[in-house]
């Protein structure tokens, strides 16, 4: 990480600044490290997914093709929920149907974000 990391960040603020000279309102940031890494500091907000520990094992089993043992001991390498927290402005549960957390981010998009900025979410 400490070799990835540096050179993550390097292109991820490329990418922003590039965005941002083409007049991008709203850039959304996917970085599964971003807590870890410490860049929550250069958000103006922290969107987080949760999912119960057990839910979050099972998806790693079979994205991953991992034995549950595999699983679990990535999933126990990483930082918790809890932790994550801390940092977030939105936590969103996606321990439900696709549907379900594509309302839930619309609607939290139309009270976090679309205030501000006078934009509508597009899917």
């Amino acid at each position: 990480t400490s070799i990835e990391w540096p050179e993550i960040a390097k292109l991820f603020n490329q990418q922003v600044e590039k965005a941002k000279q083409q007049g991008e309102k709203v850039i959304v940031v996917e970085a599964a490290v971003l807590i870890e890494a410490g860049w929550f500091s250069q958000m103006d907000q922290v969107w987080l997914t949760v999912v119960p520990p057990e839910v979050a094992v099972y998806r790693l089993m079979m994205r991953n093709n991992l034995t549950k043992e595999q699983a679990q001991l990535r999933f126990q390498s990483q930082i918790t929920n809890e932790e994550r927290i801390k940092h977030a402005n939105v936590v969103i549960d996606t321990d439900r149907p696709l549907e379900e957390t594509e309302k839930i981010i619309i609607q939290q998009y139309r009270i976090h974000i679309a205030p501000k900025m006078e934009t509508e979410p597009t899917t």
